[in-house]
């Protein structure tokens, strides 16, 4: 497999996402898709069993909130201006096996169902597509990590291994490394 297409297909956003430098500038509103509609009987008794209900889910649905923000905190001090609990990828083709700090290092093991290079290479820019409002403080995370490894598995067995040099986009950034240098500076770890 030419291991540089994929790279070359997701370069750019590559140069932009990895170091948390393009805008994360999103408007999510979270959908609710509960329906505060009663339905049947007279309504009053159905309408304290679902208000009682909805009571019940709030206060689980807060309990676990409350155990994912411990658990993002723990990781935000694992990697410096980088939050795991934002990083959402919907694929069928990748997952995220592991994003784990090693000192000046941020290592991002994803598993891949695919060896078809096209959907591979769409697949992987969507999946850095998702690390954009994840690194939550550029600065901090450019202070602390030195370089971010990819890892791309298919069936735990190395499909695609690159890194991005956080310098070579802080270089991009400031006009010293063109787009087409830095994506050459990409392609050329491939291994």
């Amino acid at each position: 497999m030419e291991r540089r297409k994929i790279l070359l297909g997701s370069g750019t956003v590559l140069a932009t996402v990895l170091a948390g430098c393009s805008s994360s500038e999103t408007d999510d509103p979270r959908s609710d898709d509960s329906d505060d509609s009663s339905v049947g009987g007279n309504g009053k008794d159905d309408e304290k069993d679902d208000k009682d209900d909805d009571k019940d889910e709030k206060d689980a649905d807060k309990d676990d909130d409350e155990k994912d923000d411990k658990d993002d905190d723990k990781d935000d001090h694992e990697i410096p201006g980088f939050k795991k609990g934002k990083v959402d990828l919907k694929s069928d083709l990748l997952s995220i096996e592991k994003i784990k700090r090693d000192g000046k290092k941020l290592v991002v093991v994803v598993d891949t169902k695919t060896l078809d290079e096209d959907k591979l290479a769409a697949e992987i820019e969507s999946l850095v597509k998702t690390h954009e409002d994840a690194v939550v403080d550029p600065e901090k995370f450019a202070a602390e990590i030195d370089t971010v490894y990819w890892h791309v598995e298919h069936e735990k067995n190395l499909v695609a291994s690159f890194y991005v040099k956080v310098d070579w986009i802080v270089k991009h950034l400031k006009g010293k490394l063109t787009l087409q240098e830095l994506v050459d500076k990409i392609a050329a770890t491939a291994q």
